[in-house]
This record gives C-alpha cells, sequence and structure tokens, in this order.
C-alpha cells in the first residue's frame, strides 16, 4: 500500500506539472484517489503479495478507483468529473501500478529469505 501511495502521489504531482498548476492542489487530488484506491482495492485484492498473475488485477481496480476519485476531488474542488479526465487517470494509474509491481516482482520475486 505505501508503494502505491507513493506512485499515485508522483502520478498527481506529474500530472498537476504537466498542466502548469500550482503545488497547492496537491493534496486536493491526492487524498480523494488515494482514497478511493484503498478502498478498491479491498474489493480486488490489491494488498496480497504480487504475482505475475495478479498484475492484470490491477485494471479493474483503477476501472473501479478513478471515478470514485474524480467525484470525490470535484466535490472537494467545488466542480465536476470530466469523463475524459477519469478515463485518462484510470489508465495512467492503472499502468503506473501495474509497471510498479512488475518492477517490485522482477526484484523481488526470485529471492530466498
Amino acid at each position: 500500500m505505501l508503494g502505491d501511495a507513493v506512485l499515485i502521489l508522483l502520478f498527481m504531482v506529474v500530472g498537476l506539472n504537466f498542466h502548469d498548476s500550482a503545488a497547492v492542489r496537491l493534496l486536493p487530488n491526492f487524498v480523494p484517489f488515494a482514497f478511493a484506491w484503498w478502498l478498491a482495492g479491498h474489493y480486488t485484492d490489491q494488498w496480497a503479495v504480487p504475482t505475475w498473475r495478479s498484475l492484470w488485477k490491477v485494471i479493474p481496480a483503477a476501472v473501479l478507483a478513478a471515478p470514485l476519485g474524480a467525484v470525490l476531488r470535484a466535490a472537494w474542488l467545488g466542480g465536476v468529473a470530466l469523463p475524459l479526465f477519469t478515463g485518462i487517470t484510470a489508465a495512467g494509474l492503472a499502468l503506473v501500478l501495474i509497471a510498479w509491481r512488475a518492477v517490485y516482482l522482477l526484484v523481488f520475486a526470485n529471492r530466498k529469505p
């Protein structure tokens, strides 16, 4: 979960920098999506030790978390959850989190205690 939170935070920082948004918007972007990911993670078994077969479970988790995160973010900022933003965020988070788990598996999967 900690690794996921760090990657979500970095994803938000990159997104805000890409859109030239102020750092003051980091918290209203990070918190809703981190919470949504935590919640979706419980329903899609994201907190089990990752395996190569479980990498693809990230996709349904992202599909659940992105709309919830977008709605929570919109409520916090007093805006609307745009479908394009939600879709790009779901795809981006899924890609980043699958890559993170793949790196984790490459580094730690073959280590013996």
